[in-house]
């Protein structure tokens, strides 16, 4: 299993976890891309309302399940009907 970590800097209700090849063109606005679809790159961009999310290759929101000797980055942003919505986090891999 891929363990991801993050702490919301709101009271987070919802999380829109992104995983992408490339580091490149992340934004603390939009992470990788503002498209919400996963794509060759943007391989999981998947919008979840739970801590805890499971990525393999029939994962909500992911084009392919991750492969053994890839590095992958990832970005996450959290939303809360009260605060709002966070930027994403800084790129991790």
């Amino acid at each position: 299993p891929i363990n991801f970590t993050y702490t919301s800097p709101v009271n987070a209700g919802a999380f829109r976890i992104q995983v992408s090849t490339s580091n490149s063109g992340w934004t603390a606005a939009n992470g990788f891309t503002s498209n919400t679809a996963p794509n060759a790159t943007v391989v999981v961009n998947a919008s979840i309302n739970t801590s805890n999310y499971y990525w393999n290759e029939t994962a909500l929101g992911s084009f392919e399940g991750p492969k053994a000797g890839k590095t992958y980055y990832y970005t996450i942003r959290s939303w809360d009907a009260t605060t709002g919505t966070s930027n994403y986090s800084a790129v991790r891999t």
